[in-house]
Parts: structure tokens; sequence; C-alpha cells
């Protein structure tokens, strides 16, 4: 798979900035784009962090010393700019997040791995909400919203999902 970083140019054309390969086993590169931040998985222990606006890049790992298994994967992933983490929810049940650190003069030594949360089965998806520090981590048996890495509300067996639109006018 390739991935393109274009320019929109006035005349509305496009100019190519940059062309990456992207590694991975087929069907199982996921992407997510939060606040010029790139967060690429294959659904294994590395994650590629690419800063859109700096251009740098660089990979970060789950790590054993941190308590996480060699046999554990990054499944999903979100980016929050209000606390400056990269949280990734995790095959083995945990979540694992990376805390920014500025004034590093490298990708990989700007993320900081902190201790996982163990929030039950395998994190089918997670998400930043935008308005408060608080984590939504749905595991398909129960939903856990972390606020400072605690538990402030967890509903098991029936898990209801509420999808917000709002239409633009």
């Amino acid at each position: 798979m390739m991935l393109y970083h274009l320019n929109i140019l006035t005349d509305f054309k496009t100019e190519e900035k940059l062309k990456v390969k992207l590694n991975g086993k087929p069907g199982s590169t996921i992407l997510i784009l939060r606040e010029n931040i790139l967060l690429i998985s294959h659904q294994e222990r590395d994650l590629r962090v690419w800063n859109l606006e700096t251009e740098e890049n660089g990979i970060i790992s789950l790590q054993p010393a941190k308590g996480y298994s060699t046999e554990d994967a990054v499944l999903c992933m979100d980016y929050s700019k209000r606390k400056g983490m990269i949280s990734a929810g995790t095959l083995n049940g945990k979540v694992a997040n990376w805390k920014h650190r500025a004034g590093e003069s490298t990708v990989e030594n700007s993320w900081r791995l902190q201790t996982g949360n163990q929030v039950g089965e395998k994190v089918l998806w997670l998400e930043w909400c935008q308005m408060y520090s608080a984590l939504a981590v749905n595991t398909g048996a129960e939903l856990t919203i972390l606020q400072e890495e605690n538990n402030i509300i967890c509903l098991r067996s029936k898990v209801l999902w509420l999808i917000f639109r709002r239409e633009l006018e």
C-alpha cells in the first residue's frame, strides 16, 4: 500500500509532497489522522507516528518492561492533542498510552510509554473525547470510560453505541 502526502494548490491541482510505501500484512493496516498526527498500525507491536506539520516520523512500540506481553498487538488507536497522548487498544485487553514530551530530538524519544491499563478482553475500539480528558474503550462485552487512567464508569453485558452527527448547514 502506498501513502501520499499531497499539497492542494490554489488552482485546485495537487503536487506530491511525499510518497511512502507502507509495509505490513494485506488488509490489516489502520490509519488514524488527528490534529496533523497520522498514526499507522499493521496490527502488530509497533505503531508509526507521523507529524504532518514537521514531517517527522518514527516507530513507537509496546514494551515488555511496561507490562505488555511479546504476543500483544495494537488493534485500534487514537490521539488526544488536549492530553498530548496517543492511546492504543491491544489484543490482550490493555490500553497503552504514550505521553508526549516536548524538546526531544526523535519521534521515538518524544513519546514515553506508560504502564498499561487492563480493561478486560481485546480492545475493539477506543476514542478520546474532544471536550474532556476522557477515553472511551469498547471490548464488545463492556464499555469503559477512563479518565486520568482511572475507571470512571464501566458498562457490562449490554453496550449501547450512540453516534451523534451534526448536520452541516
